[in-house]
């Protein structure tokens, strides 16, 4: 049974692209989830390649959301973490780091919960 308008959250498909579609609404909700402020929000065309413009950005972030957790153990048990954030780091030792100012944020929206004033929080 489809749901009411009411009923509908952040990880239905149609609100979500409601709310990733609309770069004002966009664009306060990553400044939100990433405490950064947001000049612009650019909309890549389908297999264009995203060049990195490093030069010119201080820092670098690239935001993922997904509507459920990612990242699970070996017995396919899911972490829950609300977000994981990542720096770039050698695999052969963790220690050595690329220090080019990126970040990868994942938020797993399925972790989060509505709160009376409006906004979200973690589980």
């Amino acid at each position: 049974m489809p749901k009411t308008v009411d009923e509908l959250t952040f990880t239905d498909d149609g609100m979500f692209q409601a709310v990733m579609h609309d770069p004002t609404i966009c664009a306060e909700l990553v400044e939100r989830l990433l405490h950064i402020h947001v000049k612009q929000i650019n909309y890549p065309k389908l297999e264009k390649q995203i060049a990195p413009f490093y030069t010119e950005l201080k820092d670098s972030y690239i935001l993922f959301i997904c509507k459920e957790d990612p990242f699970h153990d070996e017995n396919n048990i899911s972490y829950g973490l609300p977000c994981y954030t990542f720096q770039n780091s050698c695999i052969e030792d963790g220690k050595v780091k690329l220090h080019d100012n990126s970040f990868k944020v994942i938020y797993n929206a399925s972790a989060y919960v509505k709160k009376n004033s409006g906004g979200i929080t973690p589980l």
